[in-house]
C-alpha cells in the first residue's frame, strides 16, 4: 500500500518582510556571561534573579517601543518611526532612563533582602545594566511564528556592545538616533567613537550612570529592604519561580549566551 505524501503547507514558513524606518535599542545587563560562568553550581537562582532582573525592566516597556526579542542577557527592543513621532521621543527618552532606576532599585533589593548563602545570591549586587540606541533601517519580517528584523543597522546596534567604554553602566546613542530622542539638557555629555570592520566609524553621546552607585548607596544605607518583610519577599519570589521553571520547563529563560 502507498502512503499518501502529505499535502505541502499553503503559509510560507518565511514570509516576505517590509523595510522600515526604526529606533533600535537593547538593554544589556553588563557582568552576565562572568555571573554565570561563576555561578555554575547555582545555576537555577542565576537564572532565577536574572529572569527577575530583566521582568523589572520589561514593566517599563509601552508602546511604540516593543519586545523583538530577548537574547539571553538582553532586551532587544525596536519603535517604527512614524508622522507623530515628534509627539512620542520624550515619553521615549523618559521610558529609557527609566530602566536605570527600576533595575538599580530592584537589584539593590535583591542583594539586600537576601538570605541565601549560595554564590549567585551573594554577587547579584555586581551586575550592572546598559543601554545601545541606534536607528536606521531594519527589514522586519516574519520566519515561522517569529518577527526577526534584519539589516545592516541590526548589526550595528548588537556590535555596539562591544566598544571602548571605560564603565559598566551607560546609556549610548548613535547620532543617527540623537535627534529621535529628548533627554534632559546635558544628560549625554560625553562623545564617543568607535569603528568596526565593515560598518566603519560610529559616532556619538554617551551618559556614563554614575549616580546609580549614589542610588545604591542610598538604598543599602537606608535599611529599607534589610526588614524581615522584604527578606521573606525575596525567598518566596526564589521558591515560586523555581517552582514555576519545574512545573513548567517552557518558561525556563534561554540563557543563550552560555556554552
Amino acid at each position: 500500500m502507498t502512503t499518501a505524501t502529505p499535502p505541502l503547507p499553503t503559509t510560507p514558513f518565511i514570509h516576505k518582510g517590509e523595510l522600515k524606518q526604526v529606533l533600535l535599542a537593547i538593554a544589556d545587563i553588563s557582568g552576565y556571561t562572568r555571573y554565570m560562568t561563576q555561578n555554575r553550581t547555582d545555576l537555577l537562582h542565576s537564572q532565577v534573579l536574572l529572569t527577575d532582573l530583566t521582568q523589572t525592566i520589561l514593566k517599563e516597556i509601552e508602546f511604540p517601543l516593543q519586545v523583538s526579542k530577548l537574547e539571553g542577557d538582553a532586551i532587544f527592543l525596536y519603535a517604527e518611526l512614524d508622522d507623530s513621532w515628534e509627539e512620542k521621543k520624550t515619553d521615549i527618552s523618559r521610558r529609557i532612563l527609566s530602566f536605570f532606576e527600576v533595575f538599580t532599585e530592584r537589584l539593590t533589593e535583591l542583594a539586600e533582602s537576601n538570605m541565601c548563602p549560595c554564590t549567585a545570591c551573594k554577587k547579584v549586587a555586581a551586575l550592572r545594566l546598559k543601554v545601545i540606541v541606534h536607528s536606521g533601517e531594519a527589514l522586519l519580517h516574519r520566519i515561522g511564528p517569529f518577527e526577526e528584523l534584519s539589516g545592516v543597522d541590526v548589526i550595528t546596534v548588537h556590535r555596539l556592545l562591544k566598544n571602548s567604554m571605560n564603565s559598566d553602566e551607560y546609556l549610548l546613542v548613535t547620532d543617527s538616533a540623537l535627534p529621535l530622542l529628548d533627554f534632559p539638557d546635558g544628560k549625554l555629555d560625553v562623545d564617543w567613537t568607535e569603528w568596526y570592520d565593515q560598518l566603519g566609524e560610529v559616532r556619538g553621546k554617551a551618559w556614563v550612570a554614575e549616580e546609580m552607585e549614589a542610588k545604591r548607596q542610598a538604598i543599602v544605607e537606608s535599611g529599607k529592604y534589610r526588614t524581615a518583610a522584604a527578606r521573606l519577599r525575596n525567598e518566596w519570589m526564589k521558591v515560586r519561580k523555581i517552582l514555576s521553571f519545574k512545573t513548567r520547563p517552557s518558561k525556563v529563560p534561554l540563557f543563550e549566551h552560555l556554552s
